[in-house]
């Protein structure tokens, strides 16, 4: 996909895709994004939710747009709360396997 700006076209990645996404919602404070081995890991820091429904429903339409908008099987779209994940997408060099790993482990 790509976008024109001003007389310039900038490619942009599913990445880059998803983080828009992610932080379109009011809730989400931050995100990093992992695209890996056909999946796509997005961690959140969001305001206090209370509600486990509220968290699961966030989760949920987070996960349905960024498969909507970059084309990806909903079920390879990973939405973590998960500190840990989130902690090791700030790394230089993650262990992205290991990321996706914990990823789904910790998301079921």
């Amino acid at each position: 996909m790509a976008y024109v700006y001003n007389h310039l076209m900038y490619e942009t990645t599913s990445v880059d895709i998803a983080s828009y996404v992610a932080l379109s919602f009011e809730q989400v404070l931050s995100a990093r994004i992992l695209e890996h081995n056909n999946h796509v890991v997005i961690a959140i820091l969001t305001t206090p939710i209370f509600s486990a429904s509220e968290r699961i429903a966030l989760k949920e339409q987070i996960r349905s747009d960024v498969a909507v908008k970059v084309d990806f099987d909903p079920s390879n779209v990973i939405v973590t709360f998960d500190m840990d994940v989130y902690r090791a997408l700030g790394c230089d060099n993650p262990d992205k396997d290991s990321i996706v790993n914990k990823a789904i482990e910790r998301n079921c």
